[in-house]
């Protein structure tokens, strides 16, 4: 059974899409998914996906914008309403088409990153438009992941490179600023600090060579452990 998140981005959708005959494929499918109703749900997007490549390029843009912007708006939404299938047969070579029918526009660039994890889709974005803040923000992101992902075994281990890691707390530290939202900036500075302060705590222990890392920092006061106790996605 769907679950009740899922459930509403797939009713939530629906009410956005128009009723139009090239979307009664992917309506139906939604309609069924909602009810739990998953192979015939299937039959109905393989349908709608089988004549998708047959529709005007301007119609395939204007639907995946519309399924996207609704996966950025709410919570699940990019589950149920955007399949595997969708995504990889639909979706990605739609925004490869668009942006290269429109050299200047970050947008398809940054859904490429945001959907399917392409970093030099993202830094195309950024190259587009160095402050277009979604690809800026989504980029911060992806290097304080990077960070987690160096630091979540400590105090016993530091598994990044430490070099690379500093190099990426002082990007970080110059872009902060250009976040114009204050609270997605606010709320990228929280993490920021505390990795920067797990990479730079344990870079200073390096040159002591004192003991371990943890009897060390406990004796100066210092913060030794991560909060990550798993393995984070590292892009």
């Amino acid at each position: 059974m769907i679950s009740s998140s899922h459930d509403q981005a797939l009713r939530s959708l629906l009410q956005r899409l128009p009723q139009e005959e090239p979307l009664l494929h992917y309506r139906r499918y939604c309609e069924l998914r909602a009810h739990g109703q998953r192979p015939q749900a299937f039959e109905q997007l393989n349908r709608f996906l089988a004549q998708f490549p047959t529709h005007p390029l301007d119609f395939r843009i204007w639907f995946v914008r519309e399924v996207l912007e609704h996966a950025e708006s709410i919570p699940d939404a990019d589950d149920g309403p955007l399949p595997h299938p969708l995504k990889e047969l639909a979706v990605k070579p739609t925004l490869r088409l668009w942006s290269e029918q429109a050299p200047d526009d970050p947008l398809p660039l940054y859904w490429l990153a945001r959907f399917f994890q392409d970093r030099d889709a993202l830094r195309m974005a950024l190259e587009r438009n160095p402050s277009y803040q979604a690809a800026l923000t989504l980029d911060i992101r992806w290097k304080l992941t990077r960070l987690d992902f160096s630091t979540h075994h400590l105090p016993e281990s530091y598994v990044g490179n430490m070099d690379t890691d500093l190099a990426l707390i002082e990007f970080i530290e110059a872009s902060l600023p250009r976040i114009q939202d204050t609270a997605i900036r606010q709320d990228l500075q929280a993490d920021f600090h505390h990795f920067r302060t797990l990479v730079r705590n344990f870079h200073l222990w390096q040159t002591t060579g004192e003991g371990h890392f943890a009897d060390w920092a406990m004796d100066h006061g210092y913060t030794a452990e991560s909060a990550t106790r798993t393995y984070p996605f590292d892009p």
